[in-house]
């Protein structure tokens, strides 16, 4: 199991900027768990910024296995 706790640089970076990256956890058949709420974007200020589970939707979209635990979610880990 692996957990992306956000963006490494959330100023530049979208989700489609670790696709290849979803593509070789994928690959492994790794599992994402997502610990809290799923939050896909937040404001900061007057921008926009994506949120981990941007990523998450991403590793769902490409077929990978998503756990999520937190509102309003019950704990399935």
């Amino acid at each position: 199991m692996w957990c992306a706790s956000g963006l490494f640089d959330d100023t530049k970076e979208t989700p489609d900027d670790y696709r290849d990256l979803m593509a070789t956890i994928h690959g492994q058949r790794l599992v994402h768990g997502v610990r809290e709420t799923r939050t896909l974007v937040v404001e900061r200020g007057d921008e926009r910024v994506y949120c981990a589970g941007a990523i998450a939707d991403l590793y769902a979209a490409m077929g990978g296995e998503v756990l999520y635990a937190g509102k309003p979610h019950r704990p399935d880990l």
